[in-house]
């Protein structure tokens, strides 16, 4: 079967099943059963740091207000908090708001929320939770079902493109302060939600070899959207790759003993794909760094950041690394069934896993600061 227009070469699939790709996180919160898968002003600016604007891609992990725009019900739910008033899927800040802080600069705003109140003058996020790397298009292509709704990296890429042209059409200094380089471009975390519909279409098998052929493709759909912000003048972007996603609760539940980490309780088989996937991603960023050379990519291992959690979690705090701070509380425990009633632990901080699938503000801000270690050593 045809696909549209991939650069690298792709391994044949089997398409026998139907995927439907992508709607995870409406399954996750409102439990539907016919969907399988997925304080600072800114006049306070400190102009001492690198940069003045923080420009956003992502999902759930990245998304500041995008989905609770969209889907207003879900902001009801226990496993969202807000943080200054802004719903997060945490119980706190998330690594970009971490970020944006330690540069001085106002939280991220949300695109959909605000595109209408030209509030981008320090940066937008056009993350949302539920997206997917492959677009529904793409998907259909592939032989898959998809959601009604697309928030895919496509998706974000083309609102990115749209707000360009409006700030043009008006002659808004912000366009051009926005592709300087003194802007900041961060692709969160992408697949997640992509892998984990692979997981729940594939009867939940752990046979990573079934959903190893879709790496380089979700791949591909995260490095064609950063070449296309460095060709419209990105000049640095810092790459998420995947977590530990074996070590979370929703991609979990499911293992055998044999696959089972004796040491840390992590799930290894889903662990490989996660560490494939990665392996792959920063093996294609190096490829786009020799064709670009004016840009700064900079690729940030969540994998090799959070491993540690699980192996020595006492170190960080951590005193039960493999539990979830909200839901059924037990280890490889998960339940897509939250609700505004749905029991949350006494003490987040001491929890890596927030609901199964996102994590707690204690997780994130030790991200955010190897992170911010590594602008640091790159003199950014």
């Amino acid at each position: 079967m045809a696909l549209p227009s991939l650069d690298m070469a792709l391994p044949s699939l089997d398409m026998a099943l139907p995927i439907s790709i992508c709607i995870f996180l409406f399954f996750f919160i409102l439990n539907q059963a016919s969907t399988s898968f997925c304080s600072m002003s800114p006049n306070n600016i400190d102009s001492t740091h690198s940069f003045s604007s923080i420009i956003s891609f992502g999902d759930s992990l990245a998304d500041t207000e995008n989905i609770f725009y969209l889907n207003p019900p879900y902001k009801n739910f226990q496993n969202v908090q807000n943080y200054l008033d802004h719903p997060r899927y945490s119980d706190g800040r998330l690594v970009i708001d971490f970020i944006a802080q330690e540069l001085g600069l106002p939280l991220v705003p949300a695109y959909i929320p605000e595109k209408n109140n030209n509030s981008f003058e320090h940066g937008v996020n056009f993350a949302v939770g539920g997206a997917c790397a492959m677009s529904n298009q793409l998907a259909q292509n592939l032989g898959f079902t998809t959601a009604s709704q697309d928030y895919s990296l496509a998706i974000q890429l083309q609102w990115f493109h749209d707000l360009l042209h409006e700030m043009t059409l008006h002659n808004d200094s912000i366009h051009d302060n926005i592709l300087s380089n003194k802007s900041l471009f961060f692709i969160g975390e992408m697949g997640l939600n992509d892998y984990y519909g692979l997981y729940q279409e594939l009867n939940q098998t752990n046979d990573i070899d079934r959903r190893r052929p879709y790496v380089p493709i979700i791949v591909h759909e995260i490095v064609s959207t950063i070449e296309d912000l460095i060709k419209t003048g990105a000049n640095t972007i810092l790459v998420a790759g995947l977590y530990p996603m074996g070590c979370m609760s929703a991609y979990n539940t499911q293992s055998t003993d044999g696959l089972i980490d004796p040491k840390t309780g992590c799930n290894n088989n889903v662990n490989e794909l996660a560490k494939y996937h990665n392996s792959l991603l920063q093996e294609e960023l190096d490829k786009l760094s020799k064709v670009h050379p004016q840009a700064k990519i900079l690729f940030v291992n969540y994998y090799d950041i959070m491993m540690p959690f699980f192996e020595t979690p006492k170190e960080f705090g951590f005193k039960t690394p493999l539990t979830t701070c909200i839901g059924l509380m037990g280890q490889r425990d998960f339940s897509d069934n939250i609700t505004s009633n749905t029991p949350k632990c006494n003490d987040t901080s001491s929890y890596v896993s927030w609901d199964g699938i996102h994590l707690t503000e204690a997780a994130h801000r030790i991200i955010a600061d190897h992170i911010l270690q590594l602008l640091r050593e790159n003199n950014l």
